[in-house]
């Protein structure tokens, strides 16, 4: 049977694809993504149950796992041409440096606290953060929202815990800070901030989007359906989760626009 699995061009393609999903899904667990991390490896690990499955099937059942194979290949191919052609989306915008305009409204998507203490920044906010704080260093009558609700295993909102460290480790004045702790999504992120902005007589006809660069086209194709102009300020995402949150905003790319029709 051995033998059989090795020799199968579906076993090649399976395998191919278990290597891919579970060395991202690793990779995502020894940064600290463990959740998406853990969903990631079990997709792999299905293609390693569906190459072992065909194998066994093929000798009882050639017609069955001929068709079984035929259709996880088709599927698989379509799922790596989507993957290709949102990554050229996502791409566009990921190493874009705009000219930021400076009487406009920064805003930070929130992005998880710290799990071991829950009230803190986790790395990918804090790193986030420190972009929007140079910036707004460098311009000191632009205003700031940020952000996030609370979410599981959190003891305060990811507003709340990006406003105290402004202000904390970056000596970002408190009354420029607008705090959204509603948002549980990137479309709430901006649906909620634009609310914000308009009850603080702020404009959000133009906004500045302070993200990680594989969030950016996402974040900023829902800005434009708010009516705003978005423009990009990104923060360097740790190289070892770039992978595995890439493919989430694949999915990402995917669920807004089968939202939309």
């Amino acid at each position: 049977m051995l033998k059989t699995i090795i020799k199968s061009k579906f076993t090649i393609l399976c395998l191919a694809f278990a290597a891919a999903f579970i060395a991202v899904g690793l990779s995502g667990i020894v940064f600290g993504a463990s959740s998406l991390g853990i969903v990631t490896v079990l997709f792999g690990a299905l293609y390693i149950a569906a190459a072992v499955a065909a194998a066994a099937l093929r000798k009882r059942f050639p017609r069955t796992a001929r068709l079984a194979a035929q259709i996880v290949t088709v599927v698989s191919l379509l799922m790596l041409g989507v993957v290709l052609v949102c990554s050229v989306l996502i791409a566009s915008k990921y190493a874009t440096a705009d000219e930021l305009p400076q009487n406009t409204v920064v805003v930070v998507l929130g992005a998880g606290l710290d799990k071991e203490t829950g009230t803190t920044p986790g790395l990918l906010l804090r790193r986030r953060l420190d972009a929007a704080a140079d910036f707004l260093e460098a311009h000191p009558r632009v205003k700031c929202i940020v952000s996030g609700g609370q979410g599981p295993n959190e003891n305060v909102s990811e507003a709340i815990a990006m406003g105290d460290w402004l202000i904390r480790e970056r000596g970002i004045e408190k009354a420029r800070i607008i705090y959204e702790a509603a948002a549980s999504n990137t479309r709430e992120n901006i649906k909620f901030s634009r609310e914000m902005a308009y009850a603080n007589n702020l404009r959000f006809d133009e906004v500045i989007i302070v993200t990680d660069g594989f969030h950016q086209y996402r974040a900023q194709q829902i800005a434009a359906r708010y009516g705003a102009t978005a423009y990009s300020l990104s923060s360097d995402a740790p190289s070892g989760l770039t992978a595995i949150y890439w493919l989430r905003e694949v999915a990402g790319i995917v669920g807004n626009l089968w939202l939309r029709l």
